[in-house]
């Protein structure tokens, strides 16, 4: 028999629910007598130790799970428990209690620690040029170990090397410049912007930026430019004309001729045409004359 449990005239913290799974109070009522607590079997209450228990007759929990194995190797022993819970006592005549124990082995063996032997030599460095890694290894195995064992330390061991050869860098262009301004001031033109190659610049052998250093892009101001005047080609002489009516033909009358040109293609306040439109000379017309 385990004995246990307050006098019944005491006072204790009472509760609507108690939970035989974690032996745990749920909800409080209030301080009352245990009596008046426990006219309600599935009322819990708390004692003057804190623990919380049951109104119901006492009996047995659950068993809890099998707790660990006291020895990692060789022989140990697991415990697992039961709790009393409820007014009065719970029968364990020829029970084992609230607690059972029983032997365990988590392992047939105990580990063994080996040893390690003498470092490796240094491998090469990681790189070619700057700064790098080397590494070098040792062995447990001087004796090795048994049973789940290890040497304590590290295996390997890695160090800076230092080539003292620099290595080679690349060239990166730099921002575009802003684009120049236009090449012309009416009509059609260009605009160019250039780059750098210094972000970074080439150094110990790398190579240069590829692509193009300049970008040209065409740019219109919208403003026509102005066409000046060009005059077309002459037309024909027209035909001789008289001059006087009383000029004796025996020495060859005289008249005149003209000939036109146009001025062609002013545009957008361009110049005009130098010159006139209208070119006259004198002629003589010898045929007219020996038509008389």
């Amino acid at each position: 028999m385990t004995p246990r449990k307050p006098p019944r005239s005491q006072v204790v913290e009472c509760y609507r629910d108690f939970d035989a799974r974690s032996g745990s109070c749920g909800h409080r009522l209030g301080r009352v007598e245990l009596d008046d607590c426990c006219l309600n079997p599935h009322y819990g209450f708390k004692g003057s130790d804190g623990d919380c228990d049951s109104c119901r007759p006492a009996s047995w929990s659950e068993w809890t799970a099998w707790g660990p194995c006291t020895a990692s190797c060789l022989e140990g022993v697991r415990q697992r428990r039961r709790f009393c819970y409820g007014l009065g006592l719970c029968n364990d005549t020829h029970g084992p209690g609230d607690l059972q124990t029983k032997a365990c082995v988590e392992q047939d063996c105990c580990p063994v620690q080996g040893g390690w032997r003498e470092w490796g030599p240094w491998q090469e460095c990681s790189v070619t040029c700057g700064t790098g890694q080397r590494i070098r290894e040792r062995h447990c195995s001087m004796p090795p170990p048994t049973c789940g064992g290890s040497c304590d330390g590290p295996s390997r061991e890695v160090s800076v090397c230092d080539t003292e050869r620099a290595c080679p860098v690349s060239g990166g262009w730099g921002q575009w410049s802003r684009f120049s301004e236009c090449s012309v001031t009416c009509g059609i033109g260009e605009q160019v912007r250039t780059r750098q190659c210094d972000s970074p610049a080439p150094r110990h052998g790398g190579l240069n930026c590829s692509g193009e250093a300049t970008s040209t892009q065409l740019c219109n101001t919208r403003i026509h430019c102005p066409v000046d005047g060009q005059w077309s080609e002459w037309t024909e002489w027209d035909r001789c004309s008289r001059i006087g009516k009383n000029i004796n033909c025996k020495t060859n009358s005289a008249g005149t001729q003209r000939r036109e040109r146009t001025c062609e293609q002013q545009n957008f306040g361009g110049s005009p045409c130098p010159g006139s439109f209208v070119e006259t000379r004198i002629c003589y017309d010898i045929e007219k004359c020996r038509s008389e």
